[in-house]
């Protein structure tokens, strides 16, 4: 069960909770503790103290902080302002609260806040900076972003942030005119002073943002050119141009771009990361492996380290167990004392792995009660027990409570035990402490949906989306739930951000035919898919859409039109698979079992594209109703092996399992249809069933029980609080 990415596991795990060697005053502790960058764990000193009633104004601002600085923002805001009240602590409160304001989006709180401040002190340049920002966010004071960006560089001419400002401001005042001179003229004085000067390749590069603005891309793409030829690895430019180019569909030149930059400065780990990321993307993994690889022949050994760290964690993405294993033990054999970030990655990498044996020696040999309780409960999580899990997981909370990737797994041990309101509130704090380190957003989103909560579905996935992005996931299910609340599309602008490539987009017309056809049935699912322009129904490569306006024309009463456009486009695309299977599907549903035409049609797609999903499907059902099982499971696997993600496939091969009673064979494409499918009733109420007869223990069944009486619906939700007896029963 893959719970969330390792690497996302590992970062949060770099914190942590209490110094070794702290003062006993608590106050200085929490100094100490924050010094280094573990504000998480000074938020317990500190509540503590503020428990007992101090009146210190210091103590608030750093619980404020604290909170701030882990993620939390709403949680910072009344220590913030209580500090304020102090005349000694007003400013920097003043300052945390207009950047808190800022970071969640609320320009005028953060403005109102930064009044405040520049009130008390008017050459405050960061917030004159901030204040210039947030004036400019809100899209309505372009002359007071301007003023207080002059300002600023009044009083200190080299304020970086205040000449972006002014240039944006600019802009938004529609005089581009002086903007682009402003541009060229912070260039030239940029390579005056010498070109060795880390802003130089910033300036040459808002040349080519400053094109872009007046949507002149090839001005914007020779300017980069020329930028990133003289300045191959500088961070900001390098970033620009990438984000430029991935727009523009130019994954290529991305690549490009990185293998410059990767060749230009070997040691940063960013490049190296993001170019093997990319090489993947584009199908090649040896590249990508080669790229971290030589990455781990440096002469120093922290930074060879590193590198196999990230090779062990690229190799277990790609299932590649022992290997991936094989390179932490290297990382670790050059360390001399493995600090605990290191230890706690290679815990990670073993339960990954399967090596859970070993996930709980490292756990045992941890001196920090709450680590050695995270992977406990990771490695319980993983051999499905979830009692045991919740237990390790709750004790580690209670020395851990603000890590929102604990939360996350305390959630998951939760759900496997059935109790389903404490799962919802592990994986809302899980949110609010770190949204955008694990998929709690998607995932809590899912629960409310399968419980028929869609708008506060809607509203967990919107939860900072733009201060943390969403991924494809989130903007998925955004598509699908503003189709079933009939939203337009402008209220989830910021959640659709992730979807960029055409195979993306088909996704979200998928998902949004799905949302109209839950809401108002399958004539409005075809409806919309005819409004749809900017895909061709007659290209193969749309066969995903076509496909399900075939089934929705079937559905709502049209089994001849859908007949007669099938027909059309095979004889349009004689050699495109995906239409063969199509039509079969279509003529089965009109001519039944048996016909010959569809097993034609099949067979046909089969011959063009062996590993045709909708194809390998169909034959498969007609293999098991014409008696041929050993074929139709051969037909199934198949598809399941070519599409591991798709839960159809897998829902036909239980069905055809389940009828002919090949229980062993079933109970592990149950597990395997819940990982990918958390909330089916249907699928946990058929593994109970199963569990049940084959006298497993009912620890587990009984939360697969819950599972199906708390999200089915009439004789499901019967069934499983009858089963929930019959098991409690078992258990005295």
């Amino acid at each position: 069960m893959k719970i969330v990415n390792h690497h996302a596991f590992a970062g949060l795990l770099l914190l942590f909770l209490m110094l070794a060697c702290s003062s006993g005053d608590p106050l200085e502790q929490a100094k100490e503790m924050q010094s280094v960058g573990n504000f998480s764990g000074s938020i317990d000193v500190l509540r503590e103290v503020i428990a007992a009633g101090t009146d210190d104004p210091e103590v608030y601002f750093l619980y404020g902080v604290a909170h701030a600085e882990s993620g939390n923002i709403d949680a910072s805001v009344w220590p913030l302002r209580r500090a304020s009240e102090s005349p000694d602590w007003e400013a920097k409160a003043l300052l945390r609260l207009g950047n808190g304001a800022f970071l969640h989006r609320s320009w005028d709180r953060s403005i109102k806040a930064l009044n405040r401040l520049l009130e008390l002190e008017p050459e405050h340049i960061r917030a004159l900076v901030l204040r210039s920002r947030a004036r400019i966010e809100t899209r309505r004071d372009f002359e007071g972003a301007l003023a207080d960006a002059v300002r600023a560089l009044e009083i200190d001419p080299d304020a970086e942030g205040a000449k972006v400002c002014q240039v944006v401001s600019l802009l938004g005042l529609d005089r581009a005119d002086e903007a682009g001179e402003l541009i060229a003229s912070l260039e030239l004085f940029s390579r005056e002073v010498g070109p060795e000067q880390p802003n130089t390749p910033r300036f040459c590069g808002a040349r080519a943002s400053f094109a872009l603005e007046t949507k002149n891309t090839e001005l914007a793409d020779k300017i980069y050119t020329d930028c990133l030829e003289e300045f191959p690895s500088a961070p900001t430019l390098v970033k620009e141009a990438l984000k430029f180019y991935s727009t523009q569909g130019e994954g290529e030149r991305a690549i490009e771009i990185l293998e410059t930059a990767v060749a230009e400065a070997p040691d940063n780990r960013d490049y190296r990361i993001g170019l093997a990321v990319r090489l993947q993307a584009f199908n090649r993994e040896g590249d990508a492996e080669e790229v971290l690889r030589k990455a781990t022949e440096s002469k120093s050994p922290a930074s060879a380290a590193e590198a196999f760290l990230d090779l062990g964690g690229y190799l277990l993405d790609l299932e590649k167990f022992d290997e991936g294993i094989e390179a932490f033990d290297s990382a670790i054999a050059l360390v001399t004392s493995p600090p605990a970030d290191m230890m706690f990655r290679y815990a990670d990498a073993l339960i990954i792995a399967g090596r859970f044996d070993q996930a709980m020696e490292v756990a045992d040999r941890a001196e920090i009660a709450a680590y050695r309780g995270l992977i406990r409960g990771r490695v319980h999580l993983e051999q499905a027990q979830a009692s045991l899990a919740l237990e390790e997981l709750t004790e580690a909370l209670q020395t851990w409570p603000e890590n929102g990737v604990a939360r996350y797994y305390a959630a998951l041990a939760a759900e496997g035990v059935g109790d389903y309101a404490r799962a919802i509130e592990e994986m809302r704090y899980s949110i609010r402490a770190s949204a955008g380190r694990t998929n709690a957003r998607a995932r809590l989103a899912r629960l409310y949906m399968a419980e028929g909560n869609l708008k506060i579905a809607l509203e967990v996935l919107r939860h900072d989306v733009a201060r943390q992005p969403g991924d494809l996931e989130m903007a998925l299910l955004g598509v699908e739930l503003s189709a079933r609340l009939a939203l337009k599309d402008e209220y989830l602008v910021e959640l659709f951000k992730p979807l960029k490539s055409p195979d993306e987009l088909r996704m979200a017309i998928l998902a949004g035919i799905k949302g109209t056809r839950a809401r108002s049935g399958p004539a409005a699912a075809v409806n919309q898919i005819h409004e749809i322009q900017q895909f061709d129904l007659a290209d193969p490569v749309n066969a995903p859409v076509l496909e399900l306006l075939a089934n929705n024309l079937v559905d709502a009463g049209r089994v001849h039109d859908a007949a007669a456009l099938l027909e059309s486009y095979v004889e349009a695309h004689p050699e495109a698979a995906a239409f063969y299977a199509i039509r079969g599907l279509v003529i089965k549903s009109r001519d039944g079992v048996g016909s010959q035409q569809v097993l034609k049609d099949f067979n046909r797609a089969l011959e063009l594209d062996p590993v045709n999903i909708v194809a390998l499907v169909g034959l498969g059902v007609e293999q098991h109703e014409a008696g041929k099982l050993d074929d139709a499971i051969a037909s199934f696997d198949k598809a399941i092996e070519a599409a591991p993600e798709n839960p159809e496939p897998l829902r036909e091969a239980i069905s055809m399992l389940v009828a002919n009673g090949r229980a062993g064979e079933t109970e592990s494409m149950l597990e395997r249809l819940l990982d990918l499918e958390p909330y089916d009733p249907a699928a946990a109420l058929e593994l109970v069933r199963l569990r049940i007869k084959q006298g497993s223990e009912p620890e587990r069944s009984i939360g697969l029980a819950r599972l199906a009486e708390h999200f089915g619906r009439g004789a499901t939700r019967t069934e499983a609080a009858k089963l929930l007896v019959q098991l409690a029963a078992s258990k005295l």
